[in-house]
């Protein structure tokens, strides 16, 4: 501790000399020369026809997960291609006239520049498909490593699934903003505090100028208070789908209107909000000054949910539709996909907030500010005076998916507010589990083997190399973090020196926030020492990840967790930190480690994709039961940290969690990695990691994801088109249809129900219970509603347990009657009730028109 303060205090000090002039002996001032006059020149780079298709190629992100591509520019000089940080436009603008000469006179290269060019025309000429076109919408896009527009999951599962849709044919265009400084740069301080940078976005990027008709860049204008905001707008190519991005760093706004996208998920309250109205309503005025009109809208996460706001005042304005036919069409044409459980995840504004930025909108779709603010709030609440873009965003879609099926359950929970007559199982918010793009994540070897038919050598083999080729990176991340804490790169550094491809290598790479619970592994540091210490069994755990720079808890965790692995000499030997996890770091850990480990609390990951990864790789899972190894959890893939009952009690709960992490470790993964055959091989392990890659490969790579939303498309396509035809007149029907019921819903009532044996019936189990019920409807007509009668348990309403409908037999003036045959499957006691709900053949499900009516 004394050391880094006298050290911080040097470094404080040398600031303070470094700019200071110094004085100059008379003798010796008489002879200085006048300094030289230095004279700007640029030299544009260039490359001959010849070469051209190279920077075609490095122009679009297609290549970057084409190891075709990549062989190319890796094969022009091998050492720059490093050097550029895999950068084809930076490689490119580098090469001087030699090497340029030198290439256009390569048989061999020009070859296979040919065949590389060959596949990227082939692969962009092919047909897009007939389905519907899709806008999809996020706040952060993880495509390249140098593109930093990403923070972590969210932005790495986007980037996968533009890559995915491009290799399926999807007709998608993707909207989002440009960061100029991306999320942000970690360093770790000597104090082991997260320090965050500005992140500088190095190099040549394929982000470019989108033109309007005159040749200029084009533009969009938002109101916002008293001023308007410009964007202009760039465009990633990402295979056959385009990334299009706004980017507010102009002369022409004000100096806190540039910084909108200077900061992902950066600066204020006010700064966040402007950066969803933005992204929401700007990008759909984007996609219209483009001549994109979308058949579908896919709000991927929250963020973008004020995409609502400007596509119904355009449906209001040119469309000439009422508010509620607007709201109509928006809610028939949008899929919200939902990532998260967690609170602090959930963007909520303050009322007051919301009116200075859309006080005037209101007025525009001719209903009431509280209407407006009813769309982010859930019935009965106005008086809290918050509005939620989570509510916005599922109030706006007809369609809502969860990313897992565990997550299912706890997504109905957190929307159940919106519609709190129905239970959570009722809710129509279905699940497509996450996946990964394969040829972005899986390591090539792996890509061209066929592991159910490649020898245990080979498979071994190929994981020894990627082992390698991590550790490799460790050493060169490590030397980097030690250079600039200016520490002796040439004085050994234990970590590294006992690390080796022998040893067995944990790998820990997620965002630090409390919920993940990396604090797991090293709450017991006596046991963790002695599974770290044991010499014939070496193992090494990695760890990396970022905490939000607002999240006190997190950095706090990460302080913590460094600070306990210095103070002791075993684990501080075996526990390495890298920093500033990105998508070039992430490849290296989830292809070259030997065990991935996931340590969230139960209920709280949503899906986890980085597990995923690592099992296409064959590294093994040591997972909790919870996001997608809930539902994949395969005793042959890996180990599973499950206890029967959950505990109210967290810190019971981690003890218990603890306890299993280490035995297993203890007793089953260390047991298996070190039992070697005479060939020196792990052979139940490589079994292990072929049932892993052969297994998870074609259920978690993203085609299934992109047929999963292809099948929601269509089906939104279709309901559009019938709401749309005939110049909206099946759309007037439904909205009037609508208002009529709601006008006329309290009129319901029961005249009378026939019972068995009065309020309490007994019957026998197998038995048929005979339900008619007579209902005045006053001016609706029976065919409007449908009834259907619920079992519960007795002593708990809120789980139901049997729900069968009931068929209308007859009216009589203003009554209805409803009966059916109940056949009762089980035993025991029961309450039931009946419920009333409105029926109409253009619902597509009941939470779209929610009223109920027990009776």
């Amino acid at each position: 501790m004394a050391y880094d303060f006298a050290l911080q205090k040097s470094m404080q000090r040398e600031r303070l000399f470094r700019e200071k002039p110094q004085a100059i002996p008379v003798a010796a001032a008489e002879n200085i020369a006048p300094p030289p006059v230095w004279r700007n020149i640029t030299v544009q780079p260039g490359l001959p026809p010849s070469l051209l298709l190279l920077k075609t190629i490095a122009e679009n992100t297609w290549w970057s997960w084409n190891p075709e591509a990549v062989a190319l520019f890796e094969s022009i000089d091998p050492a720059a291609w490093t050097r550029c940080a895999h950068n084809p436009l930076t490689l490119l603008r580098q090469l001087d006239l030699t090497t340029i000469r030198k290439l256009e006179n390569d048989a061999g290269f020009l070859d296979q520049l040919s065949k590389a060019g060959n596949l990227f025309h082939r692969y962009m000429s092919q047909s897009p498909g007939t389905g519907p076109q899709i806008a999809w919408f996020c706040m952060e896009y993880g495509i390249l490593p140098g593109l930093k527009l990403y923070a972590g999951g969210l932005g790495i599962l986007a980037g996968d699934y533009l890559k995915g849709a491009s290799d399926a044919g999807t007709r998608l265009v993707a909207v989002g903003l440009l960061f100029r400084h991306g999320y942000f740069r970690q360093k770790i301080s000597p104090q082991k505090e997260q320090q965050a940078l500005p992140e500088i976005m190095t190099g040549s990027l394929p982000v470019i100028p989108v033109t309007a008709d005159d040749g200029s860049q084009r533009m969009i204008e938002l109101p916002l208070p008293g001023r308007t905001l410009y964007a202009a707008v760039w465009s990633v190519p990402v295979g056959r789908v385009t990334l299009y991005l706004l980017d507010t760093d102009l002369p022409a706004n004000t100096a806190d209107d540039r910084l909108i996208t200077s900061v992902l998920y950066g600066g204020s309250q006010d700064t966040r909000l402007k950066q969803q109205i933005l992204l929401g309503a700007g990008g759909v005025r984007m996609l219209t000054s483009l001549g994109i009109r979308p058949d579908v809208c896919h709000l991927n996460e929250g963020h973008a949910a004020f995409a609502g706001f400007e596509r119904i005042h355009q449906y209001i304005h040119q469309e000439h539709l009422g508010f509620e036919e607007a709201l109509e069409m928006v809610k028939s044409t949008t899929l919200f996909t939902t990532h998260t459980a967690e609170p602090a995840a959930q963007d909520v504004y303050d009322e007051e907030l919301l009116r200075t930025y859309f006080g005037w909108l209101s007025k525009h779709l001719n209903i009431s500010w509280e209407q407006l603010m009813a769309l982010g709030q859930a019935p009965g609440t106005y008086n809290t005076g918050k509005f939620s873009m989570l509510y916005l965003a599922a109030h706006i879609a007809q369609e809502i998916n969860a990313v897992s099926k565990k997550h299912q359950e706890i997504s109905r929970k957190v929307l159940l507010p919106l519609w709190k007559d129905f239970r959570p199982t009722e809710l129509h918010i279905n699940y497509i589990t996450n996946g990964v793009h394969a040829p972005t994540w899986m390591a090539e070897d792996w890509r061209s083997a066929v592991t159910g038919e490649i020898s245990d050598e080979r498979c071994w083999e190929i994981h020894t190399s990627l082992k390698r080729r991590l550790i490799r990176t460790i050493h060169d991340r490590l030397n980097q973090q030690r250079v600039i804490m200016q520490e002796n790169t040439g004085k050994a550094f234990h970590p590294l020196q006992q690390l080796n491809e022998k040893s067995l290598i944990i790998g820990f790479s997620r965002r630090f926030t409390p919920y993940k619970r990396a604090g797991l592994l090293f709450s017991n540091m006596r046991r963790l020492a002695a599974i770290l210490g044991n010499a014939s069994r070496p193992v090494h755990i990695i760890i990396a990840g970022k905490a939000h720079p607002d999240d006190e808890a997190g950095k706090a965790l990460l302080k913590l967790i460094l600070t306990s692995a210095a103070n002791s000499p075993v684990i501080g030997e075996r526990v390495i930190f890298l920093e500033d996890y990105d998508m070039s770091l992430a490849a290296s850990l989830v292809q070259g480690t030997d065990l991935w480990l996931n340590t969230p609390r139960r209920g709280h990951e949503a899906s986890g994709t980085s597990g995923m990864k690592a099992a296409l790789n064959g590294v093994l899972q040591l997972s909790v039961d919870d996001g997608w190894w809930s539902e994949a959890a395969d005793d042959k893939a890996g180990w599973t940290i499950s206890t029967e009952d959950g505990y109210a009690d967290d810190t019971l709960q981690d003890e218990i969690d603890a306890d299993l992490l280490y035995r297993t470790l203890e007793n089953e993964v260390m047991p298996l990695y070190f039992d070697r055959n005479q060939a020196g091989l792990p052979e139940k392990w490589i079994a292990m990691m072929k049932h892993a890659i052969n297994c998870f490969r074609p259920v978690y790579g993203m085609e299934r994801v992109t047929k999963g939303y292809a099948s929601i498309y269509k089906q939104l396509q279709e309901r559009s088109h019938q709401l749309c035809a005939d110049n909206y007149q099946p759309l007037r029907k439904l909205v009037s249809w609508k208002k009529s019921l709601l006008a006329n819903w309290k009129q319901i009532h029961l005249m009378d129900s026939g019972q068995l044996g009065g309020a309490h019936a007994t019957l026998q189990l197998g038995e048929t219970l005979p339900v008619k019920i007579r209902l005045y409807m006053g001016e609706l007509p029976p065919g409007d509603v449908g009834v259907e009668i619920v079992f519960s348990e007795r002593d708990d309403n809120e789980n139901f347990v049997l729900v069968h409908p009931l068929s209308l037999t007859g009216t009589s003036g203003n009554i209805a009657v409803f009966e059916a045959a109940v056949p009762l499957p089980l035993s025991g006691e029961y309450t039931y009730s009946f419920r009333v709900f409105p029926k109409h053949p253009m619902l597509p499900h009941r939470q779209d028109f929610p009223l109920l009516m027990w009776v």
